[in-house]
């Protein structure tokens, strides 16, 4: 468990400079509500799509996390809380100019504090994975 919370800080602290970063040349704005992109995110997570997922993802994440990276540390996350069940609440604010959605989701063992901060285009440029107090 120590290694997971571990795990858990080093990637908040590789993402937090992503949520700082310019437009993003090459990538378009995502289309829609951002509490929505959240919940298309998480879902494409579970169903371990996870090429889909990280196309939700800004290129200043993109540069710091591999798809492969991102499937690594949710199977990680998994093991530990179990399955994902449901997303009970669902909150946004914004945090220093960032607009930042947080998920409270249950797992079969668990309940955790999904925060995904977005980008002027709807693009991701923070995920974290926290364990609900």
């Amino acid at each position: 468990m120590q290694r997971f919370l571990f795990l858990l800080l080093i990637a908040l602290v590789l993402l937090i400079p992503a949520g700082c970063s310019d437009d993003e040349p090459g990538l378009e704005p995502l289309e829609g509500d951002i509490r929505d992109i959240s919940d298309s995110f998480l879902e494409e997570l579970v169903r371990e799509r996870y090429d889909h997922a990280y196309s939700f993802f800004n290129e200043e994440v993109r540069k710091i996390l591999s798809e492969e990276e991102l499937q690594n540390l949710w199977e990680q996350m998994r093991d530990h809380v179990g399955l994902y069940e449901e997303t009970v609440h669902q909150r946004h604010q914004i945090m220093d100019g960032n607009d930042i959605i947080t998920l409270t989701a249950i797992f079969e063992l668990k309940q955790m504090e999904v925060l995904i901060m977005f980008d002027d285009d709807n693009r991701i440029s923070g995920f974290w994975l926290n364990p609900d107090r």
